[in-house]
């Protein structure tokens, strides 16, 4: 299993290595490519794919899987200010009204990272922890109240 997953991995990774090459100013074949680079722990490339992507280009959810993938890239690199900015801001992202069409935007997201999870949990999570390791109150509160406003339980 563990051989397929990797190969799996490999094949992925040069699929949106090719993507990149052919289409370079397309952000969603980057994200995608800098998360492959991420789940063969090379956090490095991965960053600097993330460091290029213009949130403006992107909706909602793919900004929200942007700056998780960009924060977990510092955070690999135990940059943790820069981290917490990032996951910070995917926070701000978050509302109710996302909650009934998220899925439905994310259908086919081919992360296998992200397969299974609901994407808002996992960034509230992220944030608050790190947030408490930093002692950032006003984030904590932050997770914790749209936590509230969208119905996700937090991991304790």
């Amino acid at each position: 299993t563990q051989e397929l997953t990797e190969e799996r991995l490999r094949v992925r990774t040069e699929f949106y290595q090719a993507q990149c090459t052919a289409h370079p100013t397309n952000s969603l074949h980057q994200i995608h490519l800098a998360w492959c680079l991420l789940e063969t722990n090379n956090p490095d490339a991965a960053l600097r794919l993330f460091e290029q992507i213009q949130h403006t280009d992107l909706t909602t959810p793919w900004s929200l899987i942007t700056y998780l993938g960009h924060g977990e890239a510092q955070q690999s690199l135990r940059r943790f200010q820069p981290a917490l900015t990032l996951f910070q801001q995917a926070v701000a992202e978050i509302n109710p009204q996302m909650m009934t069409t998220l899925s439905e935007e994310l259908n086919g997201l081919d992360i296998p990272t992200l397969d299974g999870i609901l994407l808002p949990k996992r960034i509230l999570n992220r944030a608050r922890t790190l947030a408490r390791s930093m002692n950032s109150t006003k984030i904590i509160q932050d997770c914790e109240s749209i936590a509230k406003k969208t119905g996700i339980s937090l991991d304790n």
